[in-house]
C-alpha cells in the first residue's frame, strides 16, 4: 500500500481528466465523420453529461488530496467520497435512462425506486469503509512497507497462539493509544 504525495495524486487525477476530455473530443470528431444516428444519439449524451462527469470527477480529485494528506486533514476526504459516490450513482441512473430511450426498456422505473435504498446505503457503504481505511493506514507503520531483510533461522519459527493473541492485543492496545493522543494530544 504505497502512499502518493499530494502532487502526486494531483498530477495523477488532472492527467485522467485531461484524458477523459481528449476522449470527448475524439467522440466528436467521430460523430461528425461517421453518419450513424446510434453514435450521433451516444456522443449526445456524453456532450450532455460531460459538465457532470467533470464536477464527479473534480470531487473525486478533492477527495484523493484530502486522502493522501497527514490523519486529522485526511478525515474529510470519506465525506468527499461518499458526496461523490452518490453523483455516480445518479449517473448510473441517467446512463440507464438513456439506455431506456434508446432500447425503449423501462429499466429506470426499477432503478429510480432503488435509488431510494441505494443512495443512503452506498453513501454510508463508502463513509464506513474511508474512515476504515484512515484509520488502518493511521495504525500502519510507514516502516512496514520497506524491503524486509533476510530472516534468520531464529525468525522463522512458527508462532504460537499465544503469540498471536499477545500481538491483536498489542495492535488495539496502540490503536486506542494513538486514537487517544490524537483526540487529546500528546501525552
Amino acid at each position: 500500500m504505497h502512499r502518493k504525495t499530494t502532487f502526486g495524486v494531483l498530477v495523477s487525477k488532472s492527467i485522467g481528466i485531461i484524458v477523459f476530455l481528449a476522449i470527448v473530443i475524439a467522440l466528436n470528431q467521430l460523430s461528425m465523420r461517421i453518419n450513424s444516428p446510434l453514435l450521433a444519439d451516444i456522443t449526445g449524451f456524453v456532450n450532455e453529461n460531460t459538465v457532470y462527469i467533470l464536477v464527479m470527477s473534480i470531487i473525486f480529485l478533492i477527495a484523493a488530496v484530502f486522502e493522501s494528506m497527514i490523519f486529522p486533514i485526511s478525515l474529510v476526504a470519506p465525506v468527499i467520497s461518499a458526496i461523490g459516490s452518490i453523483l455516480v450513482i445518479s449517473f448510473v441512473g441517467r446512463s440507464i435512462a438513456f439506455s431506456d430511450s434508446m432500447t425503449g426498456g423501462n429499466i429506470y422505473g426499477m432503478f429510480r425506486i432503488l435509488g431510494y435504498i441505494l443512495y443512503p446505503l452506498v453513501f454510508i457503504l463508502v463513509l464506513i469503509s474511508g474512515y476504515f481505511a484512515v484509520f488502518i493506514r493511521l495504525l500502519t507503520p510507514r516502516h512496514a512497507h520497506a524491503p524486509k531483510q533476510p530472516e534468520t533461522i531464529e525468525a522463522r519459527r512458527v508462532k504460537e497462539w499465544n503469540d498471536v493473541g499477545k500481538e491483536f492485543g498489542e495492535a488495539f492496545s496502540d490503536f486506542f493509544d494513538v486514537l487517544k493522543r490524537s483526540i487529546f494530544g500528546r501525552r
